[in-house]
């Protein structure tokens, strides 16, 4: 009887996660929390919350699918600025505090092959961050300038390449999340 294990019936769970300082906290969430609405309050109080791979946004099919969407409209975009037919350009999306993307944009690079255009993204408010494209005229590779925007958003940036879809945390950390393979195939 002594080392039976000890049995709790509050209806909570201890969650421990990663304050941006490096501190780990133990939050206490009510067994009838939503996931998503405990997500979109740890986004909302500056704590950074990973799902497992399998719950991740980037494995959703809206996600993939509006990625698709972006790098479709970039190459398309790319084909007809090599053939003398328009500018080549960034495509992208934001994501909402419920991980749904919104409309897949595409925002023209200036003219010149030298001269890399910006794409602007507001993110909406407790949104989860945002994702673009680069084209074959871009480092296939996160930019300092992406990086940078993640920290000052305090938000994730995912950037679609050639190489396929990297992401960018709120702390600048970049990690790659799966080849351009990966992405287009059919599931």
């Amino acid at each position: 009887m002594g080392n039976e294990p000890t049995k709790y019936d509050s209806g909570t769970a201890i969650v421990s996660v990663k304050h941006p300082s490096g501190e780990i906290h133990d939050i206490e969430l009510d067994a009838s929390t939503p996931p998503a609405e405990f997500h979109t309050a740890l986004l909302n109080s500056g704590y950074m919350h990973e799902p497992s791979a399998e719950q991740a946004l980037e494995n959703s099919s809206s996600f993939k699918q509006s990625a698709n969407e972006a790098l479709t409209q970039m190459r398309g975009a790319e084909t007809q600025h090599r053939i003398g037919r328009g500018q080549s350009g960034e495509a992208g999306f934001t994501v909402d505090s419920q991980g749904r993307p919104s409309k897949v944009t595409f925002s023209p690079d200036p003219t010149t092959r030298d001269n890399h255009g910006e794409m602007v993204q507001t993110i909406p408010s407790g949104g989860i961050g945002a994702l673009h494209t680069h084209d074959a005229y871009h480092e296939a590779a996160p930019s300092p300038a992406d990086i940078e925007a993640a920290k000052k958003a305090k938000k994730t940036i995912w950037v679609v390449s050639r190489s396929g879809l990297s992401s960018i945390d709120p702390s600048g950390a970049v990690s790659r999340v799966y080849s351009v393979d990966d992405l287009t195939k059919k599931h």
